[in-house]
């Protein structure tokens, strides 16, 4: 990847730290890394933690960033180091079963309450057609 115009230049020179989002840091993460830049995934409690230790009484995105950034600089966190790409792919079918599982479960006990109550043959069947495939 090549890096945005709006990055620093040496990379190698830079340690960016961040917090842990779910899933939505890790896009941020994979691309700064890709682009040679050291990164950094903290427990968001580590920060906010490190945040009143340090006396930081406002919760603002610009106030935050500087709380991310002393606590980078202060305690150098470990590098984050991404999943080979095995790892993450099984990760993700895992996923993708799981869902699927939840999705047949929620089926088979619209099933059920559908033929307690009489449901219309067509949702019935609406419903036995989802379970097939699922």
């Amino acid at each position: 990847m090549v890096p945005d115009k709006n990055l620093p230049d040496c990379p190698k020179q830079r340690h960016i730290c961040m917090e842990a989002t779910g899933i939505y840091h890790e896009a941020a993460a994979y691309f700064l890394h890709d682009c040679g830049y050291r990164v950094s995934v903290i427990n968001p409690a580590h920060s906010r933690d490190f945040a009143k230790a340090s006396g930081s009484v406002h919760k603002t995105d610009k106030a935050d960033s500087m709380v991310l950034a002393r606590y980078g600089a202060a305690l150098q966190p470990a590098a984050w180091q991404p999943e080979a790409p095995e790892v993450r792919q099984l990760k993700a079918l895992i996923a993708r079963i799981e869902a699927l599982q939840t999705d047949l479960q929620r089926e088979q006990n619209r099933l059920e309450k559908a033929l307690i109550v009489r449901t219309p043959l067509e949702v019935e069947q609406s419903i036995k057609q989802m379970i097939a495939v699922t």
